[in-house]
């Protein structure tokens, strides 16, 4: 969540926030490519976010924890593994 916050240059115009893609452990510039092939393929099986979504919409609890995996570097690291 926070990766595609950052490729879609959300990050940019709030500077503490931008400091928080640190712990996605990712080169943004090659996340983009992939992202901006889930943003043509949206929805279909094709799409590599597919699995990412699928079960939205969350409550509320399960979204905070989202962002606190994405937040504390947990989603970057279990990337990397």
């Amino acid at each position: 969540m926070v990766k595609a916050a950052a490729i879609h240059g959300e990050l940019r115009k709030r500077p503490f926030a931008g400091r928080a893609t640190a712990p996605v452990f990712v080169d943004l510039a090659i996340y983009r490519g992939y992202h901006m092939t889930h943003h043509v393929k949206t929805g279909t099986a094709q799409d590599p976010d597919l699995g990412n979504y699928a079960n939205y919409p969350v409550s509320r609890a399960s979204l905070l924890r989202k962002f606190g995996r994405d937040l504390t570097g947990r989603s970057g690291l279990r990337a990397l593994l």
